[in-house]
C-alpha cells in the first residue's frame, strides 16, 4: 500500500469514529460528570461566555504543547481557530499591555499576522521591545534562539512545526528563563487533522513561575475570548487528535510533506534564481515554499503567472486546489498579493504526493516562471 493510500485510510477511519451524535453539544453536557473526548477525560467548566478545560501533562502533547518546566504553572485555552487565538493575543498586547509595537526576529509573517497590525495599528519590528514575537514561519529560527534580553510576554506561534518537532521544546526551553510570561499558540487544522479541515480549531496555552501574573493574564484571555466568542465548543475538538495511534500516523505525515518540499527544493534552486523570476524562498519548517515578488512588480505579469498556473495544473496536477491554508494531503497553491514591503508571494504546498507528481510540480513551476 502507497503512503498516500495509508495516510487516507486512517483518516477516513479515524474521522469515522470522531462522528458526535445528535444533541452531544458542550452545553448539554452535566458540569459534574466527565466528559470523554475519544479515551481522553476533561475536567471543564462551561458558560456562553467561558470554556475552561484541563488535560494531564502528558496529554498537552498531543496540542503541540510542550510540559510546563518544574517551577511553571500553565494555562490552556481551546479556540474556535488558531486566528481567534491569535487575535486574542493582538487585543490584550494593544489594549491591556498597551503595547503599539512587537519585537520580532523575522522579516516574514503569517498573513493573518500581518492584516491583524493593520487593524489593531501594532508593528512588528527587530528593535527592543517588551513583548516577542516568534513565529514558526521563520525563514531562520536560529536566529531567534541567540536573542539576548528579557521580556514581558514572549509570544510563540507553533503551527508551522508537527505537534513532535524538537523545536517547540527549544524554545520553551531558551525563552522560558527570559519573560515572565510564555505563549504558545496553535491553529490545529494545519498540520494536527490529517489533512482534512475538520471544522476549526486553536489552542493557547500560558506559562508563568509567577502564579499572580498567569492568573491576572488567564483572567484576561477569559474576558477577551468570551466576549468575542473565541472559545471552542465540543464540535470543534475530534476525538482523534487525541488518539495515540493517530498522533503517530499524523507525525508521519508531516514528515512526508517536509520530504516532498525538500525534494523539490533540490530538483528547482540550482538554477532557478538564473533562469526564473521571482525569488525561491523555503522557511526551515519545510511545510511549503515562496516564490517571492518585489511590491514594485506589475499587475500585468503577476496575472500572467496566475494565468498559467490555472492552465497548467489543472491539466497535469488536478489534483491540486487553490487554498488559502497548507497542511493538506493533496497539493494546493495560493497567491497573496500584499501592500507590505515583503513583496507579493506564490505559495506551493505539496502535500503528501509521489515523487514522480513532485517531479511534475516542479515541472511546471520551471515552465511558469521562467524568464
Amino acid at each position: 500500500m502507497s503512503p498516500k493510500n495509508k495516510f487516507q485510510l486512517n483518516i477516513v477511519e479515524i474521522r469515522q469514529k470522531a462522528v458526535l451524535k445528535e444533541g452531544s453539544r458542550l452545553t448539554n453536557y452535566n458540569k459534574n460528570k466527565p466528559v470523554y473526548i475519544g479515551n481522553i477525560p476533561f475536567k471543564f467548566d462551561y458558560r456562553r461566555d467561558k470554556f475552561d478545560i484541563e488535560l494531564e501533562l502528558n496529554q498537552l502533547r498531543f496540542l503541540g504543547a510542550p510540559k510546563p518546566l518544574p517551577k511553571q504553572k500553565y494555562k490552556l485555552f481551546l479556540t474556535n481557530s488558531g486566528q481567534a487565538a491569535m487575535n486574542s493575543i493582538y487585543f490584550f498586547l494593544n489594549k491591556k499591555l498597551n503595547q503599539n509595537k512587537i519585537e520580532s526576529h523575522n522579516d516574514y509573517l503569517y498573513v493573518g499576522a500581518y492584516r491583524l497590525q493593520h487593524i489593531y495599528q501594532m508593528f512588528h519590528t527587530k528593535d527592543k521591545q517588551k513583548c516577542l514575537w516568534i513565529c514558526s514561519t521563520a525563514t531562520q529560527l536560529e536566529s531567534a534562539l541567540k536573542l539576548e534580553g528579557f521580556w514581558e510576554v514572549v509570544i510563540i506561534d507553533s503551527t508551522c512545526w508537527g505537534v513532535n518537532s524538537r523545536h517547540l521544546e527549544r524554545v520553551h526551553q531558551y525563552f522560558s528563563n527570559k519573560c515572565d510570561t510564555l505563549i504558545f499558540f496553535r491553529s490545529h487544522s494545519k498540520l494536527d487533522m490529517g489533512g482534512v479541515e475538520y471544522g476549526s480549531l486553536g489552542s493557547m496555552i500560558l506559562y508563568s513561575s509567577n502564579e499572580e501574573k498567569l492568573h491576572s493574564i488567564g483572567t484576561n484571555f477569559e474576558n477577551i475570548l468570551g466576549l468575542s466568542g473565541g472559545y471552542a465548543v465540543l464540535d470543534d475538538i475530534p476525538s482523534y487528535l487525541f488518539d495515540s495511534a493517530f498522533f503517530i500516523t499524523s507525525d508521519e505525515r508531516v514528515k512526508k510533506i517536509v520530504s516532498n518540499t525538500i525534494e523539490i527544493k533540490n530538483k528547482l534552486t540550482n538554477k532557478y534564481s538564473t533562469e526564473c523570476s521571482g525569488t525561491l524562498i523555503f522557511p526551515d519548517h519545510f511545510k511549503y515554499f515562496f516564490i517571492r515578488f518585489q511590491q514594485n512588480t506589475s499587475e500585468d505579469s503577476l496575472n500572467r503567472y496566475i494565468k498559467k498556473l490555472n492552465f497548467l495544473l489543472p491539466k497535469k496536477l488536478p489534483e491540486t486546489k487553490s487554498c488559502a491554508s497548507f497542511g493538506f494531503n493533496f497539493p494546493s497553491v495560493s497567491f497573496y498579493m500584499s501592500d507590505e514591503k515583503a513583496g507579493h508571494f506564490f505559495r506551493f504546498c505539496p502535500g503528501i504526493i509521489n515523487k514522480e507528481k513532485c517531479q511534475t510540480l516542479s515541472d511546471i513551476i520551471w515552465e511558469v516562471f521562467k524568464k
